[in-house]
């Protein structure tokens, strides 16, 4: 069973060089850093992106705020995953993106960030597991508002799944790819933002936009009114087992065709 409203979502509101780092990631003079990490009032500069997000998770909280346009290149198209403390991105007027997949396949790690607690393999070690709560906040402090997240290839953007958390309060998340790669099992599509399994996402600021915008399965609360159409807006599915949430009280939440919130219902 599926309902279908046409719509888009508007609701307004609500160098320091060191040595050497926690990691023993050297942070020279001469190397161009992209980002900095502050814990606990300490600020690191890191001139990799994987590193940089590496020693955020090893914190109970911190911020990582962009320096430079980056671009994730690994081999596998994977992008970042965060399994475990409270991180905020400050985009910074800068773009996190991923390189350009010459292929249609999609995986979870293909997103450009993926929430999902530790890897387990017994039933004791998923539950545990659940109970890390990544968490994960978007921000962009820059005077234009013009930080983004893009992912370039089909599949979402950023997957927030199994009791992780996302809140975005400014800044674009983007899906700017015309390659819709959804399936029968809606796991896949070309979106903003993916709940899945138990995420769950706030959304007080910025935009969310692709063909569609958030794909959520689970329950939706809109606090505040004002809704309009503008095509694809919020996608989702409701399953029996690890219901997920999104709340939504500003921001814009908006896509490239089609209807602006699906609601599909599976036993």
């Amino acid at each position: 069973m599926f309902m279908a409203l046409a719509l888009c979502l508007t609701l307004l509101p609500a160098p320091v060089w060191a040595e050497e780092t926690e990691n023993n990631i050297a942070a020279q003079a001469n190397t161009a850093n992209v980002a900095e990490v502050t814990i606990n009032g300490s600020t690191t500069p890191y001139a990799d992106i994987d590193a940089a997000f590496a020693a955020a998770q090893q914190a109970d909280s911190a911020t990582v705020k962009l320096l430079a346009d980056v671009t994730i290149r690994h081999e596998d198209y994977s992008g970042i995953k965060l399994e475990k403390g409270n991180i905020t991105l400050d985009l910074n007027g800068k773009t996190l993106s991923k390189s350009t997949r010459d292929d249609n396949v999609f995986y979870a790690r293909n997103a450009v960030f993926w929430l999902s607690p530790p890897e387990a393999t017994t039933k004791d070690e998923f539950l545990a597991a659940l109970q890390t709560h990544a968490r994960l906040t978007v921000q962009d402090s820059s005077a234009d508002r013009s930080g983004k997240i893009v992912q370039p290839n089909g599949g979402p953007a950023v997957i927030v799944a199994l009791n992780t958390i996302l809140t975005v309060n400014g800044g674009t998340i983007e899906n700017a790819s015309s390659v819709d790669l959804d399936d029968d099992s809606h796991l896949k599509p070309n979106c903003a933002v993916l709940l899945s399994g138990g995420g769950k996402a706030v959304i007080n600021g910025g935009t969310l936009r692709g063909m569609r915008g958030v794909a959520v399965t689970g329950y939706i609360t809109k606090e505040v009114e004002g809704l309009y159409k503008d095509t694809f807006g919020i996608e989702g599915y409701n399953n029996d087992t690890y219901g997920n949430e999104l709340t939504v009280t500003g921001g814009n939440i908006c896509a490239t065709s089609g209807e602006g919130l699906i609601v599909y219902e599976k036993a």
